[in-house]
């Protein structure tokens, strides 16, 4: 019961009702419930991306994504590009 999974909804566009409402259930306001289910689909699909730099470059394009959904006053292509500079135009790598 304590498992909220994102199934193949979220890739149609919608996200699960039930899971919403059990996240909203535990005190998690609505936009912040709708991120953590985005980000827990994107997570699942990531993890069949073999090519580590491919990956880790994808999370943070979503990272990058879902923070400018919760705050639209910060451009992620913005965020992108400054990271690239400060990386000698690599992407970023996480252990």
């Amino acid at each position: 019961a304590d498992d909220v999974r994102c199934g193949h909804g979220a890739a149609c566009g919608k996200l699960d009702d039930a899971a919403l409402f059990y996240l909203q259930s535990r005190g998690i306001e609505e936009a912040a419930a709708r991120r953590m289910l985005v980000h827990g689909f994107a997570n699942e699909v990531l993890d069949y991306v073999e090519l580590t730099p491919l990956r880790v470059h994808l999370e943070q394009l979503i990272h990058d994504s879902l923070r400018h959904a919760a705050h639209p006053s910060i451009s992620p292509l913005r965020q992108a590009q400054d990271r690239l500079r400060a990386n000698g135009g690599e992407p970023e790598r996480h252990a």
